[in-house]
């Protein structure tokens, strides 16, 4: 299997806000910003194309496929009652407290960082050991914690330093599957741009 991780493009939001769950539209430039990503995903001609229920991820999978598969599991951490505050109007006390354990503190009516790996990684081996989808291309149009959550599985790093993981707005992350066997091809391309070769 060959599963290409998108992350949505750029969300209209205010520098400095705290998002995850939140449901937010796309910037206005938005189609302009997918042009490349549908190139891509045409030249590639994949047998399924999966997206978060958020709309910045399933706007952008409409316009890769006409019938994408919304998949709950491919949704952002949820940062509970933080969600849509600014950062520096969350109590530093608080930000602090979460900082100090990242993986299991819970946040107020939302996840931990733990509950949410469990629930991606999951979702992403069920993928994997689908019979359906070992010759398959597959893409998942999601967010930047998933795809970090995916990346951070494969690779062994520990939760607390996946956040570390650099992803741009409509980048792309390759993984390729065969069978329990799954391998990093590449994290972070922008499809418009080539590879550095100096």
């Amino acid at each position: 299997m060959e599963c290409y991780l998108i992350r949505h493009t750029q969300p209209d939001v205010a520098v400095g806000t705290c998002y995850g769950r939140l449901d937010l539209p796309l910037s206005v430039d938005f189609a302009e910003q997918a042009k490349p990503l549908e190139a891509l995903v045409r030249n590639m001609s994949p047998n399924q194309v999966y997206s978060s229920p958020a709309q910045r991820c399933l706007l952008l999978a409409q316009k890769l496929t006409t019938t994408p598969l919304i998949e709950p599991s491919w949704s952002e951490f949820d940062f509970g009652d933080w969600e849509g505050r600014l950062w520096c109007d969350i109590e530093k006390g608080d930000i602090e407290q979460w900082n100090d354990n990242l993986v299991h503190h819970r946040l107020p009516n939302g996840e931990s960082l733990e509950v949410f790996h469990q629930r991606v990684v999951k979702a992403w081996f069920a993928l994997c050991n689908s019979k359906d989808n070992v010759d398959s291309k597959i893409v998942i149009v999601t967010h930047a914690g998933v795809i970090r959550s995916i990346v951070a599985s494969l690779l062994g790093i520990p939760l607390e330093n996946s956040v570390q993981l650099g992803l741009a707005y409509g980048s792309v992350t390759k993984v390729i599957c065969q069978g329990k066997y799954c391998r990093l091809d590449y994290l972070n391309r922008l499809p418009d741009k080539k590879p550095d070769c100096t």
